[in-house]
This record gives structure tokens, sequence and C-alpha cells, in this order.
């Protein structure tokens, strides 16, 4: 975030959930980031959560999870052998108040969450203030929700957003994509069929002006994005206060990126994080390192 801007700000709002898929000899299986509260989910169904904790974000349900996704002051995860999500943390606008029914997966935003039901149709729930949670009656592969605004992935592999629009963040490229993310920062990115990012909204940081090449998935924070390429390398573009597009050497497994803070997860399994620790989220817990 720009010098200047408080950072206890940071800790109130929120960016796109970005979890991700890990192979299972990693430690942690999902890593999801947002704000300054990064999330892991182990092999074995537990949630990790550490850094900013002022909504009790780290005080973890009993049970098994098979998915996570944590916002700056609520966390949602998706209970192991059933469609049922659970959510905890800030209570305000509802955004722990899930709509009653299967849902197969969720994705916390700033003051609204999303989640898709077993036929496709998406739902949301919390602050209405932009229609962010007026999701459209289509069918989707994947739904995220971002900062006022949501996005799902049709099955024509086209995106379809709603919410606010005053940085075109809701007018995603007419194209096909493998997956997308979103960012607090009013922009998302998404990958096309060829492996190359395509970002589309706001850009007064170079956070929507991708890396050329080929990726294997791309995480969207706040001013900046970054994405892991197919050789293990990660990197990112935007701002770079505090560091947080400078990636340490190695390989990695997956990329998270959060408000003014990154975390990876390295071949080994250990998850790694960088750029500021005002919160203690470069911390990562001993079990995860």
């Amino acid at each position: 975030m720009k010098r200047g801007l408080a950072a206890g700000w940071l800790a109130l709002l929120a960016i796109l959930a970005c979890s991700l898929l890990l192979p299972s000899s990693a430690g942690a299986v999902r890593l999801s980031y947002e704000d300054s509260t990064p999330c892991a989910l182990k092999s074995s169904g537990k949630i990790i959560c550490w850094g900013f904790d002022a909504y009790d974000q780290s005080d973890i349900p009993p049970g098994e999870f098979s998915a996570v996704s944590a916002g700056s002051s609520t966390v949602c995860a998706r209970k192991a052998g059933r469609p049922r999500v659970v959510c905890w943390g800030n209570e305000a606008f509802g955004l722990v108040d899930v709509p009653p029914g299967k849902l197969h997966s969720v994705d916390v935003g700033a003051w609204s969450s999303c989640g898709l039901r077993p036929s496709g149709v998406a739902t949301c729930w919390g602050d209405d203030k932009f229609g962010e949670t007026d999701a459209p009656g289509d069918e989707f592969r994947s739904v995220q929700a971002g900062y006022r605004f949501a996005c799902g992935l049709k099955r024509n592999r086209r995106l379809e957003c709603w919410g606010t629009n005053d940085h075109g963040q809701t007018e995603p490229p007419k194209k096909e994509f493998q997956s997308f993310s979103l960012g607090y920062g009013g922009h998302g990115c998404g990958l096309l069929g060829n492996g190359k990012a395509k970002c589309w909204g706001r850009n007064d940081e170079g956070q929507a002006t991708p890396e050329d090449g080929e990726f294997r998935s791309v995480s969207v924070g706040l001013y900046h994005s970054c994405g892991l390429r197919r050789s293990g390398k990660i990197d990112c573009w935007g701002y770079d206060e505090y560091g947080k597009t400078s990636p340490p050497n190695g390989r990695f497994r997956a990329v998270a990126a959060g408000a003014d803070s990154t975390c990876g997860v390295k071949e080994s399994g250990a998850v790694v994080c960088w750029g500021y620790n005002g919160y203690d989220q470069q911390d990562v817990p001993n079990s995860l390192d």
C-alpha cells in the first residue's frame, strides 16, 4: 500500500482470497492469503492461520476441512467429506452467516463472500452496497469475490463479473480463461489457454500489466500481482513497497499475493512469506516451515 496510508487500515480491509491447490506431499495442501492473515490447509485436514488476529481468525473450529479461503478479518472453509461451509471471524455484514444448503466451494472477498452450489449456480452473501452479492443465475466452473465486486468463470470459460465498476474490474477481456484471481485494489488477472496472463481493471501501479511468458497460476494482491512460472520461479509485478514483488530465489509450488506481502510454498513444502511484516505474517508456524 502506498506510503502515508495507515498500516492499520490494511488490517480492516480485504482483498481477493487466493486459495491455491498444492501437491498432497506438501505440508500445506492449500494456501490462502488476503490482507494480513495467511491460512494454510494441511494434508491432515487441519487449518493453521497466523498474522492479524483481531477477530480471532486463528481460532479454527474443530473438525477436518477440504478447502479454506481467508479474508483480512473473516475465514471460511469447507468441511471434509461434505459440501458444508463454515465461517468465523468478523461478523459484520453477515459475513459468517453462510446461506443454508450445499456449497462445493467458497471464496471470501472484502465485505462479501461467494460460493458455488452443486448445480454450478453462484450464491453470495454479506454487504451488497454495489450489488456484489447479486450473482447472475448462470452456471459457473468457479467463482471469486474481490473488493466490492465478484466474478465467475462460466462453462464456456468466459468470465462474467458484477458489482462496482469504478476501474473497469467488471469488464474482463472477452477471452477464454483457465483460471483467474481477483484483487482488493480493483483489478483481476487470469490465465489464458496458452498459459499467458491477462489482467484488467485498475493499473496505476502496473499491477494489471503482467510479465511476458507462460505461468502455471496467478494471484492478485492490492497494488501487485504474482505468477508462478512453469519452471517453479515466481515473478511479480506492480507496486514494490516492502519488497512484496521481490520473491526469494528458489523453486515454488504455489504463490499467494496479499495486501503488502506475499507468501509461497517452496518445492520442499515449506511456506515462506516476504514483504510487510507489521502483523507477523512472515512468522510462519513451525509446522509449515
